[in-house]
């Protein structure tokens, strides 16, 4: 027998991540923090943008743009694009809109 419960919780998760990513893309290019767990596990705060398309240039990419678990931001303090899994987020803030995992 199935345990559906397992499969609800996991349905659960990836529901809250595509709001997440969801809510994200809708600051309309305001500035964003956004602390996360980086790929070697150090926790990240970053000050970003979303939909910065001013400095996009044709480059082969290692990765699918269409992940579904994965956001494009412009990175205000090194002033490039960074790419963050939205699975990894610990919480997001940006003005009167705030998510938290915990």
């Amino acid at each position: 027998m199935i345990n559906t419960s397992h499969y609800n919780l996991v349905n659960k998760m990836e529901k809250k991540h595509l709001d997440l990513k969801a809510l994200i893309k809708g600051t309309s290019s305001r500035m964003i923090v956004v602390e996360f767990v980086k790929k070697d596990g150090t926790l990240r705060k970053m000050y970003a943008k979303v939909g910065v398309s001013r400095f996009r240039k044709k480059v082969s990419r290692k990765y699918k743009l269409s992940d579904p678990k994965t956001i494009t931001v412009w990175d205000c303090e090194s002033k490039g694009y960074r790419n963050i899994n939205v699975t990894s987020v610990v919480s997001f803030n940006c003005g009167n809109k705030n998510w938290s995992d915990v």
